[in-house]
């Protein structure tokens, strides 16, 4: 019996670790490694079903400013409240991930191309619409989106980086 118990641990323990190299700490989404493994597998399955495949890269906008005025305890906040409104807006095959700082990306596996855009701007809607209270008063966040649908012209590799340029073309254009 305390064998049993002692692998039981053993096995719940190594569960543990490998969920904690998958996740960020501090949001509780999953990491840029899980994120890329991810975009392999749903490559694959793309390849496979020809199923379409959507990448978002979403920042938030003047996130410096949150921390130069309420400081790094407030920034870890309000990333914690932007992970949950992401995640709330997607369905479960979805994955979203921290990827640095306060950049952000979702996997979107089998969504239609008409359906992107309207779950980008729903996330988008998500953050602006509800305030973020880093010290007790109303204060309001953006962010800005980056949209790649996978077609067959670019590979797999390029659609993580499209959306990436295209994010950075967003906060350009004026957030």
């Amino acid at each position: 019996l305390e064998f049993r118990r002692v692998l039981f641990r053993s096995v719940l323990n190594r569960e543990r670790l490998k969920w904690l190299g998958l996740t960020d700490p501090l949001t509780g989404l999953y990491n840029r490694r899980y994120f890329e493994q991810r975009l392999q597998e749903e490559a694959q399955r793309t390849r496979r079903h020809g199923d379409p495949l959507a990448c978002l890269m979403l920042d938030a906008d003047h996130f410096k400013r949150i921390n130069d005025t309420w400081g790094h305890q407030a920034g870890d906040v309000v990333l914690k409240v932007l992970a949950r409104r992401v995640r709330q807006q997607l369905r479960g095959c979805d994955v979203a991930a921290r990827i640095g700082g306060e950049e952000f990306a979702v996997l979107l596996p089998s969504t239609p191309v008409r359906h992107v855009q309207l779950v980008a701007e729903r996330i988008r809607r998500a953050v602006e619409n509800a305030p973020f209270l880093p010290d007790g008063a109303n204060h309001s966040l953006s962010v800005s989106v980056g949209v790649a649908v996978y077609d067959r012209p670019i590979s797999f590799s390029d659609l993580f980086r499209i959306a990436d340029r295209r994010l950075y073309g967003a906060k350009e254009s004026g957030r």
